[in-house]
């Protein structure tokens, strides 16, 4: 880059290249005069990269015939900003001389920065100052991540704008431009490239011609890091549209086997069908199917769930262990449903099933009453868990402590209790919260329920019941 130089007769001259490499003129002062003064002036870096830097010089030119001495310091921290050391001491330019010095902007963060040079020249001129200023970016390129298409009916089309914007100095290339997903098509040609500070926007047309969510892809490549992208698409026609607390894997630990019975020790994933209430399809789930390896029976592996789920509720399923003996038990569980972004739900649950003791626990209280309860009050109890057993080895597994039904006048603040064990004496407190919205005066029920290690029974409820005003 070319330094750009300011001769004075008589004077000094200070030069500044701003991001595109041309000359900024930092101090001048036109009129020749035996004791010539500099004028504040900026130093703009433009955006940099986080993680990148950018230098930049400062030339200094003493054009005149007597020796002139230059004091510089800075007036902040300098955040992000670095100079040449020899920049902020007292330098001596000789006549006709001239000295370059550095200055360098490296970001941390994104977002704007300023910080300021304090100028001194000679003894006579009053003190000016060389403003600062650079932008922190992200990244060079920015693409969004998602295209949303939103609910669109059958047979009707929607478009949504692509947008392309270079963040740094310089062209960014955009090449090798492909489509997955059958329902979204590009309309118009697509840009070859996208330059500072001037954005490019492509249009992608949405056309479901089946229900359910869709998805797709925008892949293309381009010449900044990271050289590969991919924005996710995404619509829907309609339809059910399944969302899940958990998939994958659902490990139990260890269960209560006994010999005379078997437990109702249970894990939980809540289902929910988010489709649109006008509009939206019914969610339909199982039959279930389990399968084992090995000697395990798909029998020690029970597995509960709604058959159906109109748009906006939500339920729950239940995996609950059976063991018919002592050991690690293994299961494949395929849930199918009518969702076509989710076809089927697959899960693979374990347990160690082990000879306990039947369990002791004490719940208290049996039954709770909140309120009365005023619109926008809400009020907490606690239900308080307990084994009261006393030899070492009387462990209680407790599991699935949740509310029986879905309202909004009843709430677990700390989410759904999915299991805990207690040894003798020990404890657990699970928070209930009853809560005063738009529901209609009056009395609401509902239970607390939950499932502990005994033989053929395993299972109780706290009865809860609010009065709303």
């Amino acid at each position: 880059m070319q330094v750009g130089r300011i001769l004075m007769v008589g004077c000094l001259g200070l030069v500044a290249c701003g991001p595109q490499g041309a000359s900024q003129l930092a101090a001048l002062d036109p009129v020749v005069s035996a004791a010539p003064c500099l004028r504040s002036r900026e130093l703009a870096f433009g955006p940099v990269v986080v993680g990148e830097s950018r230098t930049l010089p400062l030339e200094f030119v003493n054009s005149g015939e007597v020796k002139q001495a230059l004091t510089v310091s800075a007036r902040d921290a300098l955040e992000g900003f670095s100079v040449d050391p020899r920049l902020l001491s007292q330098e001596v330019l000789s006549p006709a001389g001239a000295k370059t010095f550095q200055v360098g902007f490296a970001p941390l963060r994104e977002g704007r920065f300023q910080s300021e040079l304090r100028v001194s020249l000679g003894t006579s001129c009053p003190e000016t100052s060389v403003l600062l200023n650079a932008t922190g970016v992200h990244e060079h390129l920015t693409v969004p991540q998602l295209v949303d298409f939103g609910e669109v009916p059958r047979g009707r089309t929607v478009t949504r704008e692509l947008t392309f914007v270079r963040n740094t100095p310089g062209r960014s290339v955009l090449r090798a431009l492909r489509l997955t997903g059958a329902e979204v098509s590009l309309e118009g040609p697509a840009p070859a490239f996208v330059d500072f500070d001037h954005p490019v926007s492509l249009t992608l047309r949405f056309s479901p011609t089946r229900g359910g969510v869709q998805r797709g892809t925008l892949e293309f490549d381009t010449d900044v890091a990271p050289t590969h992208r991919v924005v996710q698409l995404r619509g829907s026609e309609g339809g059910p549209r399944l969302e899940l607390s958990r998939m994958g894997t659902i490990d139990f630990g260890k269960t209560a086997y006994f010999a005379n019975g078997t437990t109702t020790d249970r894990r939980t994933a809540l289902v929910s069908n988010a489709a649109p209430v006008r509009g939206g399809g019914v969610l339909t789930l199982g039959p279930a199917k389990v399968t084992t390896r090995g000697e395990v029976s798909p029998a020690e592996l029970a597995v509960e769930l709604p058959a159906q789920l109109l748009p906006g509720e939500a339920g729950k399923i239940h995996f609950v262990a059976k063991p018919t003996s002592f050991g690690a038990r293994s299961f494949t569980v395929v849930v199918p449903t009518n969702d076509v972004a989710l076809p089927s739900l697959r899960f693979e649950v374990h347990y160690e099933a082990v000879v306990l003791p039947p369990c002791q626990l004490s719940v208290t209280p049996g039954t709770q009453s909140f309120g009365p309860l005023e619109a926008g009050d809400s009020e907490e109890h606690f239900v308080r868990f307990e084994n009261i057993g006393v030899a070492s080895n009387e462990a209680c597994l407790v599991s699935a402590v949740e509310l029986d039904e879905s309202n909004d006048a009843f709430a677990l603040p700390d989410g759904l209790v999915d299991a805990f064990e207690l040894y003798p004496r020990e404890y657990r407190d699970v928070r209930v919260r009853a809560l005063r919205g738009g529901q209609l005066p009056g009395t609401v029920t509902n239970h607390l329920l939950y499932h502990f290690s005994i033989p053929l029974r395993g299972d109780g409820a706290v009865e809860l019941s609010a009065d709303l005003r």
